[in-house]
C-alpha cells in the first residue's frame, strides 16, 4: 500500500482518530461484507508516509484480484492506495514474514523552505556537513545495540540488538536524504539516528 501520513494518526486503529488500518478495513469491509481486519508489516506514526508498505488479511471471495483492488481503490480516499494485490501462501504474515524495512527521512536544507515539499522534508536551515554525517553513519551500521535509540526503552520485547545493513546521507541540492535499511527497528530508532 502507500499512503501520504499526513492526515493520518498513524497506522494502528485508535478510539476517535483517522487511521490508515481503520480506512482500509472500514472500506474493505463495506466492499466485501466480510469484518476484516488488516496487519501491517510495521505502524507508523502520525505524519509518516508509505510507498511500499506490505500487509496481509484473510478473505474468502471470488472477486478477481484486479477487480478487487479496483473496487477497493475507488472507496479509499486519495491519500490512501492499494497499489498492488496478490495471493499469498496461507502462512504469510505481513510482520513477521518481512525480511527488512527501509525508512527514508528528507530534509530540505536552505533558508527558506519550498512550500511544495514542506509536507515531505523536515526543514533545516542551517548548512549540514553532509560529509561528517555519512562518516558518522558508517559506525551505527551493523548489528548493536541500539537501546539508547528507542525512544521507549524496556518497551521492546524481543530485545534492543538490531541489524542496521546500511544507513546512508546523500544530497541533491537543496535536499539531504537518509536512508536507513535494517531487519527491523525499534519504536522511533530512525528517528533518532
Amino acid at each position: 500500500i502507500a499512503y501520504d501520513g499526513t492526515d493520518f494518526s498513524g497506522w494502528q486503529v485508535q478510539t476517535g482518530q483517522r487511521t490508515v488500518q481503520l480506512e482500509l478495513e472500514q472500506k474493505l469491509t463495506s466492499l466485501t461484507g466480510q469484518d476484516i481486519r488488516v496487519n501491517a508489516s510495521g505502524r507508523t506514526d502520525t505524519g509518516v508516509h508509505a510507498r511500499g508498505q506490505v500487509i496481509h488479511f484473510d478473505l474468502a471471495t471470488r472477486i478477481p484480484l484486479a477487480r478487487l483492488k479496483l473496487a477497493w481503490n475507488s472507496r479509499l480516499p486519495a491519500d490512501v492506495r492499494v497499489m498492488s494485490l496478490q495471493t499469498t501462501r496461507p502462512d504469510f504474515d505481513a510482520r513477521f514474514s518481512a525480511t527488512g524495512k527501509e525508512y527514508r527521512y528528507f530534509i530540505w536544507n536552505e533558508a527558506i523552505l519550498r512550500p511544495d515539499v514542506r509536507r515531505y522534508h523536515h526543514h533545516v536551515r542551517p548548512k549540514l556537513d553532509v560529509k561528517a554525517m555519512k562518516q558518522a553513519s558508517r559506525h551505527l551500521e551493523g548489528r548493536h545495540d541500539f537501546a539508547a535509540f528507542c525512544a521507549n526503552p524496556g518497551y521492546e520485547r524481543e530485545g534492543t540488538v538490531r541489524r542496521l545493513y546500511s544507513l546512508k546521507v546523500s544530497r541533491c541540492g537543496s535536499a539531504v536524504m537518509i536512508v536507513a535499511q535494517g531487519e527491523g527497528f525499534l519504536y522511533k530508532m530512525v528517528r533518532s539516528l
